[in-house]
């Protein structure tokens, strides 16, 4: 997971599950164990749209926006990266910020 502003984040890992029942939902494991899994919140076209690609083989990339979500890790550390809004999905050499995906995936 990696922060590209206050509150967007490119979203980086591997989907674990998708929840087929209300067409909004998707866990991803991330490439940084400290934060991973995640369960990301999509609108309902988003998700209908995701359905028809998902690989659980292949890593996705999303923009996400965040909930504002706090909680104290086991650490005691302030976090508040676990529940995520998707905007759209990043297609490789996309990105925000003024930073393509393969830049910000190597930071």
């Amino acid at each position: 997971m990696l922060t590209s502003s206050d509150n967007d984040l490119i979203l980086s890992g591997y989907v674990q599950k998708v929840c087929y029942k209300d067409a909004r939902s998707i866990t991803f494991d991330l490439d940084d164990d400290v934060y991973g899994p995640i369960q990301c919140i999509a609108p309902r076209n988003a998700m209908y749209s995701f359905y028809s690609f998902v690989d659980l083989k292949k890593k996705y990339r999303f923009l996400a926006k965040l909930k504002g979500h706090q909680y104290i890790d086991e650490l005691g550390m302030t976090r508040t990266f676990n529940r995520i809004y998707l905007r759209k999905e990043l297609k490789e050499g996309e990105g925000i910020a003024g930073n393509d995906v393969k830049k910000a995936k190597n930071k």
